[in-house]
């Protein structure tokens, strides 16, 4: 049996699956500290889903044990400040010690669950900072006068949590500038990411974010997609004989699925 004191890290398997939570009050200034051992034994569960056109989602649950000293509860962690709402999780994962993010996102809820006939559980679950510009609607109508687009991009960006400073070139080169000034109007009722993404629809650009883990904040993405500048890196050719075997597929099974596909246009008027 291996026994750890207090701050030694846990020695792993090399080939055992592994993970590890590392929380932050705030992305500015706050130091991340990993979920200890005791707190991962009631972790049942963790899933992170990267999601191209929503927002990334992270959920954790816990589940209530029982040891020698009979049950241990779920129930504490409701009222911790170790979850708390706007908490950063991160989440690394990976084999044995060798661990890397996937991934990180803001709490928004916890939701306890009494069962009749089981244990009490817990579940966390996050998304990443867009969801807060989904959650903000201004009471009125906010009018953008004499704006680049990447320039609203980092206003509505700046005021829904992401760290984007003029003096910091880093917070927001993934930004991209755009050209032409317009007037432009975000509706009453409408959310920040409701406008902000057809802002970036009218642009032909993405919108998402991404957690950077080593300036330990997330990233606003408002660019073009990323294949629009890709150039080709490998050539694949299928059945040319044995003399073309390497570099070449031996085999090719594709899917051709039309579900996904896109069915309709939409058609912006811009006025100058």
């Amino acid at each position: 049996m291996k026994t750890t004191t207090p701050g030694q890290k846990l020695e792993r398997d090399y080939y055992a699956p592994n993970y590890e939570l590392l929380i932050r009050a705030s992305q500015k200034g706050a130091q991340p500290f990993a979920v200890t051992e005791d707190v991962k034994s009631f972790i049942s569960e963790v899933t992170y889903e990267d999601n191209a056109d929503q927002f990334d989602r992270l959920e954790i649950k816990l589940e209530s044990q029982i040891d020698n000293s009979g049950e241990r509860s779920v129930s504490s962690f409701g009222d911790s400040k170790l979850f708390s709402e706007g908490h950063i999780v991160e989440i690394r994962m990976g084999y044995g010690n060798s661990l890397f993010t996937v991934g990180a996102a803001s709490v928004v809820k916890k939701t306890p669950d009494y069962p009749a006939d089981g244990f009490p559980t817990l579940t966390i679950e996050a998304f990443d900072l867009l969801h807060r510009a989904a959650r903000r609607r201004p009471k009125g109508g906010v009018s953008y006068k004499g704006f680049r687009d990447s320039q609203i991009a980092s206003i509505i960006g700046s005021r829904n949590g992401f760290d984007i400073s003029t003096t910091d070139p880093r917070s927001f080169e993934n930004i991209r500038k755009t050209t032409g000034v317009f007037d432009r109007t975000q509706k009453k009722g409408m959310s920040d990411y409701e406008f902000l993404k057809k802002v970036a629809d009218i642009n032909g650009y993405d919108l998402f974010a991404r957690f950077n883990p080593e300036q330990h904040r997330f990233v606003l993405f408002f660019q073009p997609p990323a294949l629009a500048k890709q150039r080709e890196v490998f050539t694949f050719i299928y059945n040319e004989g044995e003399a073309a075997y390497r570099n070449t597929l031996l085999s090719f099974s594709p899917t051709l699925d039309a579900h996904d596909q896109s069915s309709d246009f939409e058609i912006f008027l811009i006025k100058d």
